[in-house]
């Protein structure tokens, strides 16, 4: 696996970046010379947030932000910030949408498990159909064999049933 190397973030004018935040780039290893700015990686360490500070800017204003911890929060902040506003209304639209899509699974879910239901209650009572069926055609078979004038001994042998229940059906 190739080594990542790290450039640190160099506007850190109180030395919270340094614990909470992490700029990722990717450089020239003799020269220190950064390739590109495109692809950047930024390590964001929420838990690692010092108390709230009254000069924040930039990045920990928008780290607090990501870590509030209520409703009330985020609105307070998108009070404060007009970027802070459109994250809160775009953050609402997918809460929306969210909603919408619990729903819609909801359902799916109701008509699933209803046609698996009816599924399994037609395989049932095809097969107690098909069992009844059999029964049926056995017994009409036993019938026509004692009208044939097979004996019930006969009869109760091809049948696999008992002289009695041959008795009993033919009677």
């Amino acid at each position: 696996m190739p080594t990542v190397l790290r450039k640190e973030y160099e506007d850190d004018k109180y030395g919270i970046l340094d614990r909470c935040y992490r700029k990722i780039t990717f450089c020239d290893t003799k020269t220190g010379e950064i390739y590109t700015d495109i692809m950047e990686i930024h390590v964001l360490e929420l838990g690692k947030l010092p108390p709230e500070d009254q000069n924040e800017e930039g990045i920990i204003r928008w780290m607090r932000f990501l870590n509030a911890k209520s409703r009330k929060e985020l609105k307070e902040m998108a009070k404060q910030d007009e970027y802070f506003g459109e994250a809160y209304e775009e953050l609402e639209r997918l809460s929306a949408d969210e909603k919408k899509r619990l729903e819609y699974e909801t359902r799916l879910k109701y008509k699933r498990d209803k046609y698996a239901q009816l599924h399994y209650a037609t395989r049932i009572g095809r097969e107690e159909g098909e069992r009844i069926g059999r029964e049926e055609g056995q017994n009409e078979m036993i019938r026509s064999m004692w009208k044939a004038g097979i004996s019930e001994e006969q009869i109760a042998s091809i049948a696999q049933k008992t002289v009695e229940e041959v008795r009993k059906l033919c009677k």
